[in-house]
């Protein structure tokens, strides 16, 4: 047997080193960054999810005729999002008639009341006063209580988009 000698070796970006059977074998993985797509027309993949017919229904598509990416196809939601859409598509109705109604609307500096999806304890509640970026805002912490306990089932369903 020879000399054991190190040697260094420069792996190319996306290849990943595999030892099978004593043999070093690089095997190109990708580039994660290379391959996101960097607009909707790249995506370029066919696509699955759910949308929301006009009786506000959700719908399953893709799974048989997958959809390629078009301009018609924009409205596709990814599948499990449906209904959390749909309930936010709800609630910002809701939040607009509450802001019409009782001038709850928060300026665009000063104190907000939030309403928000605490992952820590798992409960739509209100939020501290300086999130500012959040669907789901009032400029009084009454009018935000109410709007919590009187749509408390789509804000539950919307949780994960709060």
């Amino acid at each position: 047997m020879g000399e054991i000698k190190d040697i260094n070796i420069e792996i190319p970006e996306g290849f990943v080193p595999e030892l099978n059977n004593g043999k070093l074998t690089l095997v190109y993985k990708g580039n994660k960054f290379y391959e996101m797509p960097k607009s909707w027309e790249d995506l370029n993949q066919h696509l699955s999810g759910e949308y929301i017919t006009s009786d506000s229904g959700i719908e399953e598509v893709g799974e048989l005729i997958p959809l390629i990416t078009t301009k018609r196809n924009k409205n596709i939601i990814p599948k499990g999002l449906g209904k959390p859409i749909l309930s936010l598509i709800q609630l910002l109705q809701l939040r607009n008639a509450t802001w019409k109604v009782t001038d709850s609307k928060p300026a665009p500096v000063g104190v907000i009341f939030p309403i928000i999806y605490d992952l820590s304890s798992g409960f739509v509640r209100l939020g501290d006063q300086n999130c500012v970026n959040h669907p789901i805002k009032f400029s009084s912490a009454d009018i935000a209580s109410r709007f919590l306990s009187y749509h408390s089932d789509l804000l539950w369903e919307a949780r994960e988009l709060l």
